[in-house]
């Protein structure tokens, strides 16, 4: 019989959880967040946010203005301690009357 491990492979988790916001399933992502959970992006000026509701709602408001969007990981390395990720998003702007420009033009 194997032994499984009972930490979870971080790097699954992260291609996973990219898989769902690319489909906007926040169910799906947030199911991997504790309820108490706290995003931390003080490093790059965007602020903290704390419990499931609040990082849903950071992640959900910004996405309301693609008509579609991309999540892409490029690399995944596991440190060991730790996942360490290139990460790409990409989207198409809606446009006012909530149709998106001809020929679907992505942004990344």
């Amino acid at each position: 019989m194997t032994e499984e491990s009972a930490t979870p492979d971080l790097a699954e988790l992260l291609r996973r959880g990219d898989g769902a916001l690319s489909r906007r399933d926040f169910d799906e992502f947030m199911s991997q967040f504790a309820p108490h959970a706290v995003w931390d992006l003080n490093a790059w000026g965007i602020g903290t946010f704390t419990g499931v509701d609040a990082i849903r709602a950071f992640l959900e408001d910004p996405l309301e203005s693609y008509e579609e969007h991309l999540v892409e990981v490029e690399e995944v390395l596991d440190l060991g301690h730790g996942v360490v990720f290139p990460r790409t998003w990409c989207g198409v702007p809606r446009v006012p009357g909530g149709r998106s420009p001809g020929g679907q033009r992505w942004s990344c």
